[in-house]
């Protein structure tokens, strides 16, 4: 019988007899009483049962105790999940709260450092017909096959695999809603416990490796029930699997009695259920069944890369064209945006310019490349930290021409804001890279950190934007000269290099990936090329625009790192790019004609000369887009 039932059980026997004893006594005192002196057979009956109800009160008491579904008994140590705080007060089980290696942990990418680690090999996995147990705390599939994994320098046994709702292990403070730990032993009575975490399916498919697992959980929906009729293929399950990174620390047993002999392995890529799946496991266990997270207390969590760079012939072949190809894609898109700008103009070519277009296909490579869920969304997260410092570089374009004397020729001049704005942008780049790597990625929630960071610069650059749109002085002189052939190929080149740098980079860290594809190459030969054509002045406005219209990049690139692992690659670029061009790209293009308008009125602080709305806005709009 359940440990609550039992409770609820003992609690009423204890309540009825309490409330028996206070009846009777009243009868007794009322006889007590009366003047005739004289007891019948009933007085005599109801004395007798107050006595014995009197006497039983602390017997009822202390036999409620052991069942009390929030305690531990310290006789016989019977423990449950809604007071995990309350396991060491059992002497058998004293580790849980006195131990010093307990598991499970919040695991921090960032300060897990590579280790000596071995290949997780499972060519001894094979399937087998497991024993399930509903065993009150979890479902159990026991394992009689002896499939083993050598590790550590030892033959680990494969003894039961076990779940958790939600999971107990955390990385990066993501909680996962499913664990699967897949219980070993050694001849040495040490533990290996292989961790898998699970994830709801993008398209909600059902996880087909333990399909007969879900099938099989209605007929085990109470404690000590058991079957093994069915199938699982363990090696299978493995091979599923993304990629075989994993994380390995020393720690215990996440139940009673919380043995510190555990050797962990917890897998960084994730397998898949669907919403039935998790509601079927909840109808069995109808409790959260996972242990909180505990300290560290010094010890180290390593991890283990599969291919910390490719290196096998086939592998490194496949990365570099997946990256070639997207590179090269980006770069077409960087020629066709610049082509489209220049046949239609006015608003067209201004919403396309100041859109999100190159960043496009940099997202798909940096989703297809990277190893992780974790590194594709801090690499995608850290586009909006890039784009707020490119706002810092087209500012240096912007007011730092107005400061070079005159003695300089324009090439000069032009050479020297060249330097001063790549030479700033690498130093800020190097201390925002620091900062994420050392100070966001060492705190536990650091992705949930992350995404708030992100939040906060995409405003940030919202404000630097408007506020240099409306209240700087600018000129839009009228564009005479169209880009020439050598510099559209220019752009074009640039971007499928610095696409090809940050696609690769994607296998490596999302943190530098994301700074790579936000390099401003693009930007740099916009600058030289206008400058070289038309003069400083219409780089100055043109510095502008970018400044604003470029926060769509940002918007598109937390858009779609958020919603790609809820939906496809294509649903989450096309709401990405929508969401982008609605809420920054068309608003922004309305402000800067507005701008224009004003200014002829004599409203800013804004120069503009006759007919510059039509050209020189759409050349300043014209690479807006990253």
């Amino acid at each position: 019988m359940p440990q609550r039932t039992l409770f609820m059980i003992q609690q009423w026997t204890l309540f009825c007899s309490a409330l028996f004893f206070v009846h009777s006594f009243a009868i007794d005192c009322r006889l007590l009483g009366t003047e005739t002196q004289e007891k019948n057979k009933d007085s005599e009956m109801n004395s007798f049962l107050s006595t014995v109800s009197f006497l039983l009160l602390p017997v009822i008491a202390l036999g409620a105790g052991p069942w009390k579904y929030d305690q531990v008994n310290r006789e016989t140590c019977e423990w449950s999940y809604s007071a995990p705080e309350e396991w060491g007060q059992c002497a058998e089980y004293k580790a849980c709260s006195a131990g010093l290696s307990q598991s499970p942990i919040v695991i921090n990418r960032a300060s897990s450092p590579m280790g000596d680690l071995s290949p997780l090999d499972f060519s001894n996995y094979s399937p087998f017909s497991p024993t399930y147990v509903n065993n009150g705390h979890t479902v159990m599939l026991q394992d009689n096959a002896n499939l083993f994994v050598n590790m550590f320098g030892e033959t680990f046994y494969m003894r039961q695999l076990h779940f958790h709702s939600p999971a107990e292990h955390q990385i990066q403070g993501e909680t996962f809603p499913l664990e699967v730990h897949f219980v070993h032993t050694s001849q040495s009575n040490n533990y290996l416990v292989i961790g898998v975490f699970f994830k709801l399916d993008p398209n909600n498919k059902p996880n087909v490796f333990l399909k007969d697992f879900w099938s099989a959980l209605p007929k085990i929906g109470s404690p000590a029930e058991t079957m093994n009729d069915t199938k699982f293929d363990a090696k299978g399950f493995f091979d599923s699997l993304e990629n075989k990174n994993y994380y390995h620390y020393n720690g215990s047993l996440t139940t009673p009695p919380c043995t510190e002999t555990v050797k962990w392995i917890v897998m960084e890529s994730p397998s898949y259920v669907n919403t039935d799946e998790i509601s079927g496991f909840a109808n069995v266990i109808p409790f959260s069944n996972n242990r909180p997270t505990q300290k560290l207390n010094g010890r180290t969590v390593q991890y283990y890369r599969e291919t910390p760079i490719p290196v096998a012939e086939d592998s490194l072949l496949r990365h570099i064209g997946i990256a070639a190809g997207f590179a090269a894609f980006a770069g077409f898109v960087a020629v066709g945006i610049t082509l489209i700008v220049e046949k239609f103009g006015g608003m067209i070519g201004g919403a396309l310019g100041a859109s999100p277009t190159t960043i496009i296909p940099i997202s798909i490579g940096m989703y297809l490349q990277s190893p992780s869920s974790f590194e594709f969304k801090m690499g995608l997260f850290t586009v909006a930290v890039g784009m707020l410092m490119n706002s810092g570089f087209l500012f240096i374009w912007k007011m730092v021409p107005n400061y070079i004397p005159q003695r300089y020729s324009s090439n000069q001049s032009l050479l020297m804001v060249l330097v001063i704005s790549l030479g700033s942008w690498f130093i800020v780049a190097l201390g925002a890279a620091s900062f994420i790597q050392f100070v966001i990625l060492k705190l536990e929630s650091s992705l949930y950190i992350m995404l708030g960071f992100t939040i906060l610069c995409i405003v940030l650059h919202v404000v630097v934007g408007l506020s240099v749109v409306l209240f700087t002085h600018h000129t839009f002189p009228k564009v005479k000269n169209t880009p020439t052939r050598s510099v559209i190929f220019l752009r074009g080149l640039f971007t499928v290099l610095v696409s090809f740098i940050a696609i690769m980079l994607s296998s490596y860290s999302g943190v530098v990936s994301g700074m790579a594809s936000i390099f401003p190459a693009i930007f740099s030969t916009t600058m030289v090329s206008l400058w070289l054509t038309h003069g400083p002045e219409l780089v100055q406005g043109t510095a502008c625009a970018m400044m604003f219209g470029g926060v769509s990049v940002s918007v598109y690139a937390l858009l779609f790192a958020t919603l790609v692992p809820l939906v496809t690659v294509i649903p989450a670029v096309i709401a990405s790019y929508i969401a982008a061009v609605l809420t920054i790209t068309i608003p922004s293009v309305k402000i800067l004609r507005w701008v224009v308008q004003r200014s002829q009125k004599g409203s800013f602080q804004a120069l503009s000369t006759e007919g510059e709305e039509e050209g020189g806005a759409v050349e300043l709009e014209e690479t807006v887009n990253k």
